[in-house]
């Protein structure tokens, strides 16, 4: 299928062209995570996790050095499992499904060691859920919260799992309203934001929820965040170097997303505040079920999707200095529910998905990468906790008085 146009560059995009990567994938699939993106582990290989074609897979996928090696398969195989580093360096996977439209939600947990390359079945979470988004709280604790036990059967509950007590699952209350396909954000003052999905009703909910921790040991309580300007299905959330993110594109009519859109929010943090949404500029291209990650130079890649019965080739980056995007080199191949990582040499690769319509996908085990260049711009954060983004070139200050002066480098240094 056709994507959007390759729309050349300008001096502020990143250089370069997608190069197809020599291997691929030991399996076709897509769907690996409960968001479009793959996980980097402490030794610099990209893990790209289960998935699924017509059935899910317990295949692991190993990308460094340039190319794939198989490594050793899941104990259960998943489809959208939620898939998170630890603080040691090993990778958490929980829930997921047994794949396909009506398979059956997965309640365990396995968790894969760096150094032997196995894993290991810790147990089981208190609700099975596909889909379900998981973060890291500062005290290493993994949040879960939401995903569906079946199509238009939605879970509310939160459960923690604690890596310091044998990865024992706890509960920790419950969302307002059950939701999937939503994202689930740490802040950098330790809170996690719960935003977008779908809820049931005829349209994505704009309304969010922020979960703030206890201490090691307590539970944490839950609070309405600031609503968003538009709603999000099926998209993801990239983290900005001032401590926000924004969430762009998705469905906006419910599961079967009858629409995708172009729209975009960004949340500004206050810390210990609830914040606010604010719209930002429109992706050139309406998508959903794309790949999205920050890049090294600050700014937000957003890589394939589909559009109606179109899946796209289109590449975009959004710039939160500018609030601009801009059109840069194409895909080689149109792709949606890829994953997406960047390596240990901060050069992005998109791997797997699917391409065609929805209705008769064919699953891809191809690859591409894609070096975005060095960082353009700094970031400059007050005692209050306040960040701003400049530009390269924009004066600045280190906060140290023995200088004056100092501008951002295009290192992404602010320095005399």
């Amino acid at each position: 299928m056709g994507g959007a146009p390759d729309g050349g560059r300008d001096s502020g995009s990143p250089e370069g062209t997608w190069e197809k990567v020599a291997t691929s994938l030991s399996t076709s699939r897509g769907l690996f995570t409960s968001l479009p993106h793959a996980i980097t582990a402490s030794d610099g290989r990209v893990l790209f996790v289960g998935g699924a074609s017509s059935t899910a897979k317990d295949a692991l996928d190993l990308f460094a050095n340039g190319s794939f090696t198989a490594g050793t398969s899941l104990g259960t195989p998943r489809q959208q499992p939620g898939v998170i580093s630890l603080a040691d360096g090993s990778v958490l996977v929980a829930g997921g499904s047994t794949g396909g439209q009506h398979g059956s939600a997965i309640a365990s947990v396995e968790r894969w060691n760096p150094a032997t390359g196995l894993w290991t079945t810790l147990g089981a979470l208190d609700k099975a859920r596909n889909k379900p988004p998981l973060a890291r709280m500062v005290d290493g604790r993994i949040f879960v919260v939401g995903g569906e036990v079946a199509m238009g059967s939605f879970v509310s509950a939160i459960e923690l799992i604690d890596p310091s007590q044998n990865f024992a699952v706890s509960t920790a209350g419950a969302l307002t309203l059950g939701r999937s396909g939503h994202v689930a954000t740490p802040l950098a003052d330790g809170r996690i934001f719960v935003a977008g999905g779908v809820d049931g009703s005829s349209t994505a909910p704009v309304a969010t929820e922020i979960f703030t921790p206890g201490v090691t040991g307590t539970v944490g309580t839950l609070t309405a965040g600031p609503s968003m300007t538009n709603s999000h299905l099926g998209t993801n959330a990239a983290r900005l170097p001032n401590g926000g993110f924004i969430i762009a594109g998705g469905c906006t009519g419910g599961q079967k997303c009858p629409t995708a859109s172009a729209t975009c929010d960004a949340y500004n943090p206050v810390s210990g505040q609830a914040g606010t949404f604010v719209a930002c500029e429109g992706m050139k291209s309406a998508s959903a079920a794309h790949a999205m990650i920050l890049l090294p130079t600050g700014r937000v890649l957003v890589a394939g999707g589909f559009q109606g019965s179109t899946s796209l080739t289109r590449v975009e980056v959004y710039d939160p200095v500018t609030n601009q995007w801009t059109l840069v080199r194409s895909l080689n191949e149109s792709r949606y529910d890829a994953g997406i990582a960047l390596t240990s040499e901060e050069k992005v690769i998109i791997a797997g998905g699917r391409t065609g319509a929805l209705t008769s996908p064919t699953y891809l085990a191809s690859a591409e990468m894609f070096d975005p260049g060095p960082p353009t711009m700094c970031t400059i954060c007050q005692l209050d906790g306040a960040c701003q983004i400049l530009a390269a070139g924009t004066p600045c200050d280190d906060g140290s008085p023995s200088t004056t002066g100092e501008t951002c480098k295009g290192d992404g240094v602010c320095a005399p």
